[in-house]
């Protein structure tokens, strides 16, 4: 797939492009990314036109394309010198998890104990209202956590949040990286309290299903009549992606 007719001003583009989708400065960049390099650049390609393509030049199976990678795809082995963008070594997953492990801890001092405060952090850090965090977001919630770690490190942290390598994190990307895998005998634990709340077998939990197994009358707040039913009943359906 290599465009034809004059390339200078094209390369340049494709330089500009790549480096403006490059989110984490990391000199290489996801299939989405190179996806909405292309175009950027006026290819139009579908996925799955696009993806053999991206793992044929992927030499290294890394899932990401340097820039040489990419120009050799659009135009041939001669751009590949141009405009070389320097690709960033992928950090380890020990690093990564111990980076993960460092920050995680600074949450749970600011209240990332259960859902609804993992939820709060999100929408602190959560600028721009877009349910998800783009690299200054994230690296200003990880300043704000007093996490004392480099730039370099930072993007490293977010590489290890961002699992579908989109740059950026959504929510679920968020909770699963903060609250960490579940033991086997969790796991276990949450599927026997599953199946007692899925009444009719349907393997998903509708609104009727969890009212006819959650009592409101006993919540404290009700109790003490800060709350009617009906509102701590809301309250703790809101901690849960409930379809009517």
């Amino acid at each position: 797939m290599q465009k034809s007719g004059p390339k200078t001003s094209e390369e340049a583009q494709l330089v500009k492009m790549f480096k403006f989708f490059d989110v984490l400065d990391r000199g290489a960049i996801t299939l989405l990314q190179f996806m909405q390099v292309l175009g950027k650049i006026g290819f139009q390609y579908p996925k799955d036109q696009i993806e053999p393509l991206f793992n044929q030049y992927d030499a290294d199976q890394s899932g990401f394309l340097d820039y040489k990678e990419s120009a050799v795809i659009v135009f041939g082995s001669e751009a590949a010198a141009k405009g070389a963008v320097s690709r960033q070594p992928v950090v380890s997953a020990q690093t990564a998890e111990q980076l993960v492990q460092a920050f995680r801890a600074k949450l749970l001092l600011r209240g990332a104990r259960s859902l609804i405060g993992i939820s709060r952090i999100f929408k602190i850090a959560d600028d721009d209202g877009s349910q998800s965090l783009n690299f200054p977001e994230f690296h200003k919630a990880v300043k704000e956590s007093k996490l004392e770690i480099s730039v370099d490190d930072c993007k490293n942290l977010f590489a290890a949040f961002d699992a579908d390598r989109s740059g950026s994190i959504n929510y679920d990307e968020f909770l699963g990286t903060v609250k960490g895998p579940m033991s086997e005998s969790r796991q276990n634990l949450v599927r026997k309290a599953f199946a007692l709340l899925d009444k009719d077998g349907s393997g998903d939990l509708d609104f009727t299903d969890i009212c006819g197994v959650y009592n409101v009358k006993n919540n404290p707040a009700v109790i003490e009549g800060r709350k009617t039913e009906e509102q701590a009943l809301n309250d703790f359906l809101a901690t849960f992606e409930v379809s009517s």
